[in-house]
């Protein structure tokens, strides 16, 4: 797929140089931005989150957009623990912010990749470009390396 714009929200905590080396390793031209993620409560951090993914896609939405745009959200560490990964998941709920954004204009794709499995920065460049290739999914979860959609099913009747 061709975008006219990408940008690429990064949640996290990256270690030194490892968010410069996520930016250099995606094709240029894409907007990097950094959110940081601390230890601790997520309680107060989390309206801080939504309102940095809000304002920038109050930014790009206010500028009409009449071609393809491509905003992903990655989520990005190690959640060492399934107490970490459930701390960290309450994250996820920018996804239904994307698809509001979505929804108000069909130009603007919108997508929210959690990596919590420790991948490297080149491994997470690698997965942005492989959602960015596809038919965009707006929520991808990476669990042990596997690539997890929510997928709608149909429940039989008794």
């Amino acid at each position: 797929r061709v975008f006219a714009e990408r940008h690429v929200v990064v949640l996290g905590r990256p270690e030194a140089g490892e968010y410069d080396g996520l930016r250099a390793a995606l094709p240029a031209g894409t907007a990097c931005h950094l959110v940081a993620v601390d230890d601790g409560p997520l309680d107060g951090r989390y309206g801080e989150v939504v309102g940095r993914v809000f304002a920038l896609l109050r930014e790009i939405l206010r500028g009409g957009v009449r071609r393809p745009v491509l905003v992903q959200v990655v989520l990005v560490g190690a959640a060492g623990t399934e107490t970490e990964r459930e701390r960290l998941a309450c994250l996820g709920g920018v996804a239904g912010l994307l698809k509001t954004a979505h929804q108000e204009n069909p130009f603007l794709h919108a997508q929210y990749v959690e990596c919590l499995d420790g991948v490297s920065v080149i491994g997470v460049a690698g997965r942005l470009e492989h959602e960015a290739a596809l038919e965009t999914e707006p929520e991808v979860r990476y669990r042990d390396g596997r690539r997890l959609v929510a997928r709608p099913t149909r429940e039989g009747l008794p």
